[in-house]
């Protein structure tokens, strides 16, 4: 006689709903942990590229497919095979290098030579009478020279070729202020300077527009517009998108359009690190910045904030310890802190985790790889585990 099946009680029905319940939890929880990591990659250090000294000050950077190496006896290029591709002589003892897309600017502190170089090596040169104080490269590389002078100062633009773009303005002190910060516009029709002017009550920025003279040879200084910025002192401006620019100032942000139409003011974010984005502009199109909130709240951490190019966030993520390294490309952020660098995509997903066992001041995005520089040699990054794809 066949026994009768057991009907499921209702306190069995309610464990296996739970049970199906966890299992669902736990899959949708593994499924977006697989999404975030998508293409996440932990690296480690791979082959040397070269050796170079830090007792020597060198400097390392990277230029398109090439990592840079300034001595004081000049600049060397090299592929990520350690072969030399090009070199210089320059003579340097305080160098100073401007970097944008696939162009660099050179120039020796308080110095008269300022040389412009890209992937294939020197482009041109630019000769001043004065000593240069200030200076910008744009990733066309046009370059933006302030030069000072005994009672005031001298800005002018010049291609990436050294010849002068038609601009030159002379400014005097007592009249103008001086001149702390200067671009030339991607399609180079404006150069934009910002003045200080410390005989106001409050301090204050003077932002001018000034049209480069595209007709013939004449150096003139016609300003399209002018733009007054009470009580913030613009020290910097970088340009986001083709048309839109950011004056980045001690109390505040502020995002223009090249007719000088005012898009979005971005209040004071106690900047860690001056914003910027070292690469080519139509890839690019974005604005990290690094603050920290110790100026508000002894409490507080180091943020990372990505605002998009109309100035609007796109994510802003806070740190539980201090940020040491600060570097941002068109590929994207490379944040350190200590000897842990993270690299963030332009909207903030994390794409690598570089965790150093030697002393590393450097990491650095070239082309699709990533390289790292030590106490004594550039090394490759090499992936030691990949999810996803890169």
């Amino acid at each position: 006689m066949k026994k009768d099946k057991k009907l499921i009680t209702g306190k069995q029905t309610t464990w296996i709903l739970l049970g199906v319940l966890f299992i669902c939890i736990v899959g949708i929880g593994i499924l977006q942990w697989a999404k975030v990591n998508e293409g996440l990659v932990y690296y480690e250090l791979g082959e040397t590229v070269f050796t170079h000294s830090e007792q020597k000050s060198e400097y390392i950077d990277v230029n398109a497919n090439q990592i840079i190496r300034l001595t004081s006896d000049g600049i060397t290029a090299y592929d990520l095979k350690g072969n030399e591709v090009w070199n210089n002589a320059l003579t340097l003892d305080k160098p100073i290098v401007r970097h944008k897309g696939n162009y660099l600017a050179i120039a020796n502190k308080d110095g008269k030579t300022l040389s412009i170089f890209n992937e294939k090596g020197k482009r041109g040169e630019v000769q001043t009478t004065n000593p240069i104080i200030y200076f910008s490269i744009n990733s066309n590389g046009d370059v933006a020279v302030i030069e000072k002078t005994e009672d005031g100062h001298i800005t002018s633009g010049y291609n990436a070729g050294g010849e002068g773009l038609g601009v030159k303005g002379v400014s005097y002190i007592k009249d103008a202020g001086f001149p702390i910060s200067a671009e030339v516009s991607p399609d180079r029709q404006l150069l934009l300077v910002s003045y200080v002017d410390l005989y106001n009550p409050i301090v204050s920025s003077a932002l001018n527009a000034v049209i480069i003279n595209k007709t013939g040879t004449e150096e003139v200084f016609n300003t399209k517009y002018g733009i007054d910025d009470k009580d913030n002192i613009v020290y910097e401006i970088e340009f986001i998108t083709s048309n839109i620019w950011a004056a980045i100032g001690d109390s505040k942000i502020t995002f223009y359009n090249l007719q000088g139409e005012k898009i979005k003011d971005i209040p004071n974010f106690y900047l860690k690190y001056t914003p910027y984005v070292d690469g080519e502009l139509k890839s690019s199109q974005y604005l990290p910045i690094v603050s920290t909130g110790r100026g508000s709240s002894a409490s507080a951490n180091d943020r990372l904030t990505i605002l998009n190019g109309s100035g609007d966030e796109v994510i802003s993520q806070e740190f539980d310890k201090p940020v040491t390294y600060f570097n941002a490309t068109d590929r994207g952020i490379v944040i350190g802190q200590g000897q842990s660098f993270t690299g963030y995509s332009k909207t903030g997903e994390v794409k690598f985790i570089f965790e150093a066992n030697q002393d590393v001041s450097k990491v650095l995005y070239i082309g699709n790889k990533v390289v790292a520089v030590t106490k004594n040699e550039v090394k490759v990054l090499n992936p030691i585990n990949q999810r996803g794809n890169n």
